[in-house]
Order: C-alpha cells, then structure tokens, then sequence
C-alpha cells in the first residue's frame, strides 16, 4: 500500500506537468515535468528491492529516455538565465556578441524542444505512460513487498542515508562546488526516499524528511 501510495503520488505529478511542457507557453513546465519524473525514478530506486526487478529495469530505461528529452530543454533555459545575470553583472560585455550567443542558445533550445515533441508524440512514450497509469494502481511488486511496513521500509531510507553521510564525512576542510553538489544530490533523494516510507513511519519520518531538506538547500 505505501509502495503503491508513493508512486502513484510521483507519477500524478508527472502527469499533471507534461501537458505544459508540451505546450511550452511557461519554462516552468518542463521543469516541473523534470522534477516529477526525476522524484518518480528515485522512488522506484528505493523501492528497487521490494519491484519486480525486470519490471522496474524497463520503466527506469524509458523514463531515463524521458528525463533526457526534458532536460535537453532546460537546460537551455538555464544557461539562458544564467546568461542574462552575468551580463547584467558586466555591462563591459560586447552588446553583439552577448546577442550572438543568446541566438546560438535559442537554436539549441528549438532542437531540444523539437525533439521532445517528436518523444512525446511517439509510441515509446506512450507505452511509458500507459505503463505508468498501471503502475499507479498495481505496481508489480514481489513477495516481500506484502510484510508490515514497519519492519521493511526503514532499512531502505537507512541505506539512502549512509550514502549521505559517508559523502560528508569525506568532505576536507573546503569542500569543492562538486562534492557539495554531489551532497546536495544525495540529500535530495534522501527527502525523497523518507517522504515517501512517511505514511508508515509517522511524525520521525517527516521530521527527518524536513532535515534533509535543510541540508538539501
């Protein structure tokens, strides 16, 4: 039921987001579609033990297909922006050439949003979604996955966290952007995994998801 619960929850997301990243009238639909999609694969990774491991092989490959496709596109959108604060930082930099690059930038992002499209449009992903809506109500789960929850969920957060902490202790005096990155990530899927065993584990398990949330920001 929780397993069910959870991945239900992140494959709504991600269906409430994708009519907007299709349409492409606001950036922050193909972010939000990202970040659902990207939430969904981290709960079939901690619910990995507990899935048909086939079963969860195959949606895992497609929605990596699918997270690739929408970040194509963000990642545009990113360095556009990023773009925009450095220049508004130096007003030194050449006018034409910030233009030319700003146009460079707009190709790319027509490609990636083309290829998208054609993504979505195609039988791939639609078999993705399908798979998805039944996955909603009926994941194929194996026999361990029927035991109390309270004996079972915990032990996959706790694996979740030993990789975080193992990340900061090998932090040195000055951690680089990459390792705090590196943190960040892992802290990320930490919250993921915790808010999503919350339902059996109770109030500890929303407090130690808000905590990786902090060390998330």
């Amino acid at each position: 039921q929780v397993i069910t619960s959870a991945i239900a929850s992140s494959i709504a997301r991600l269906l409430l987001q994708l009519p907007a990243a299709r349409l492409g009238t606001d950036h922050e639909g193909v972010h939000q579609a990202r970040v659902a999609a990207r939430r969904l694969r981290s709960d079939l990774k901690t619910f990995e033990p507990l899935l048909d491991s086939a079963w969860c092989a195959d949606v895992q490959t497609q929605l990596r297909r699918l997270i690739d496709e929408l970040g194509a596109v963000r990642d545009n959108d990113v360095l556009r922006s990023k773009l925009r604060d450095l220049i508004a930082r130096h007003p030194e930099i050449d006018n034409e050439s910030a233009r030319s690059v700003f146009r460079q930038i707009q190709m790319e992002r027509r490609r990636a949003r083309r290829r998208l499209l054609r993504y979505l449009d195609d039988d791939l992903a639609t078999d993705l979604l399908n798979q998805l809506v039944a996955a909603s109500a009926d994941p194929v789960t194996v026999k361990r996955a029927g035991r109390p929850a309270r004996e079972v969920l915990p032990r996959l957060v706790r694996k979740r966290w030993k990789r975080l902490d193992s990340a900061i202790e090998a932090f040195g005096r000055r951690p680089t952007a990459a390792e705090l990155h590196e943190v960040r990530i892992l802290a990320k899927r930490l919250r993921y995994a915790t808010e999503a065993v919350a339902p059996a584990a109770g109030k500890q398990a929303r407090k130690f998801a808000k905590d990786a949330s902090i060390i998330q920001d």
